[in-house]
């Protein structure tokens, strides 16, 4: 249960973090880089917030076993815990663009900074934009999901 409790606070830091990221320093400072530390954070606290899940529901033996890698985890959050919990599929899709943006750009071999976007290139220079506008976007639709986290599991305890 302190496991639980653990990564439901270390979620809602991750989700400060991002939060006042976006509305406080990116605005303050314009810098577009801060995006991709928004985008870090927001991803970490839905991957802190799925680890909540899986292991309050293996706790109750509701799943067998959580695995390590991340693909398997979020397989079974989609099939077992999205269901139960009444969690809207779009909360999934931002995790899965998250995690492709970060993987994009640990590959990317140039990102650059053009017009107020984060311009990410591949090998073969196919470009991913990434704004502000979408970093907000994604927080303010991410909002619900973690208000939710932490009614389930608090109402738990």
């Amino acid at each position: 249960m302190e496991t639980v409790l653990k990564l439901v606070a270390g979620a809602n830091r991750h989700l400060h973090t991002a939060d006042h990221l976006t509305y406080v320093t990116y605005p303050l400072l314009k810098d577009v880089k801060l995006i991709f530390a928004v985008i870090e954070n927001l991803h970490t606290a839905y991957v802190s917030a799925m680890d909540a899940f899986l292991t309050y529901e293996r706790l109750y033996k509701r799943i067998m076993t959580v695995p390590d890698d991340y693909k398997s985890r979020l397989d079974i959050f989609k099939t077992k815990i999205v269901k139960r919990y009444n969690i809207d599929r779009e909360h999934i899709l931002i995790m899965e663009d998250l995690a492709q943006i970060i993987a994009y750009r640990h590959k990317s071999p140039v990102e650059f900074v053009k017009n107020d976007k984060l311009v990410i290139c591949s090998d073969t220079y196919k470009m991913k934009n990434v704004t502000y506008d979408n970093v907000k976007e994604y927080l303010n639709k991410s909002k619900p999901f973690f208000s939710r986290m932490n009614r389930v599991l608090e109402k738990k305890w």
